[in-house]
């Protein structure tokens, strides 16, 4: 029963976004825990059961966990205590939920044990910001004699944890081992494994990178040489991080290929604001400093273009296969705002009269006059 109820309906990560949640209300539940108070073990699993298939959350936990207090010798207490766990997950009440889920966990965690209560549990701790007793839960499925899907999910959802304590290295180190892992036991072919995880590893390697290109700031305006040097390595970042979200792409998860897709996009839309709210170079005047900015903003407008063409292609293939995320909606918002930033930009350069040629003038060395080159000694 409680597999019907959860495993395909709730598969959810630990980066992962659900959509309109109803969250619990006391004044809700009061009047719901009097109506219930006098149900059996059996009607109470019959009515958290049909609650669940309506999606009415609230009575559902209230069925499962009034279930799980009242009759723990029921038949039914450790799959009410489990879904109760998951109705809690629905409305996003994450502590109500780890509370149900641990109290389901086998103390004797073998690879024998139904791990479902433990990946649950770990989601309810990331949620709640407790990446240490996240990492602590899922340390001792890294290793044998644990199968290799478990391995690589538990390697992953660490390095998550540790992306988001800001333990970079250490996190990339544990995501490419669980990539490792997968490219070894793939070519194995001994054991089917779910392309989710492999996925997300990838792209939190990109996250990471993404993570390090945000960081670099370009301030160095008025040294030419250091600047260049800026801007070198962040392109470098850009296209690292560019790399590994392009693999997780090519992975084959929709979930994770929409979200790589959407960060592709994002690296050139970030590295264009940067460029624009950088400061001018000192000295300049009020009209220099109009027309370096205006200069600028039509040498970078193929960031805007090269962004908006990601965003739409991303889109596209989300509609595509009908992927509904998180990562599409923020595509959609990026895209939108793409939009509105070239059409600005375009409005801009016609009311301050700024065209390809003076960009081009711009670009071109300054020619000395006749009479300057012949100055020039050995000229």
């Amino acid at each position: 029963m409680r597999k019907s109820l959860c495993c395909a309906a709730l598969l959810v990560a630990l980066a992962g976004c659900a959509g309109t949640q109803v969250r619990p209300d006391e004044a809700t539940l009061d009047p719901l825990q009097a109506e219930i108070a006098s149900f059996n073990d059996e009607e109470l699993f019959a009515c958290g059961t049909a609650a669940w298939q309506a999606q009415d959350y609230v009575r559902a936990a209230a069925c499962f966990a009034r279930l799980g207090d009242a009759f723990p010798q029921s038949r039914h207490w450790h799959d009410a205590m489990f879904n109760a766990g998951a109705a809690y997950e629905a409305m996003e009440a994450w502590q109500l939920a780890l509370d149900r889920y641990r109290a389901v966990i086998d103390p004797q965690l073998s690879p024998a044990s139904d791990l479902e209560p433990v990946w649950r549990a770990a989601t309810a701790l990331y949620h709640l910001d407790r990446y240490d007793e996240a990492m602590a839960l899922l340390q001792p499925l890294t290793a044998a004699p644990w199968g290799a899907q478990d391995r690589i999910r538990a390697m992953t959802h660490i390095g998550v944890c540790k992306v988001e304590m800001g333990d970079l290295g250490q996190a990339e180190i544990d995501l490419r081992n669980a990539l490792s892992l997968y490219r070894k036991e793939s070519e194995k072919a001994e054991e089917r494994i779910n392309d989710y995880w492999p996925a997300q590893a990838q792209f939190f390697v990109g996250e990471i990178y993404r993570l390090h290109f945000e960081a670099v700031q370009l301030k160095a305006v008025d040294d030419t040489e250091k600047l260049g040097q800026e801007l070198e390595y962040k392109a470098q970042l850009l296209l690292s991080a560019q790399g590994h979200y392009l693999r997780a792409i090519r992975m084959g998860n929709v979930h994770w290929g929409t979200a790589a897709g959407q960060r592709v996009g994002g690296l050139y839309e970030t590295l264009y604001d940067q460029m624009m709210t950088a400061p001018v170079p000192e000295g300049m005047e009020e009209s220099e400093a109009q027309l370096y900015r205006g200069l600028l903003r039509r040498k970078v407008r193929v960031l805007v273009q090269k962004a908006i063409s990601i965003y739409e292609r991303t889109l596209s293939t989300a509609e595509r296969v009908g992927v509904q995320s998180g990562f599409v909606a923020q595509t959609q918002a990026s895209l939108d705002r793409m939009k509105q930033v070239l059409l600005a930009d375009a409005a801009r350069d016609e009311a301050e009269g700024i065209t390809d040629e003076d960009l081009e003038r711009k670009e071109s060395p300054p020619q000395p006059a006749p009479d300057e080159r012949a100055q020039v000694p050995g000229a």
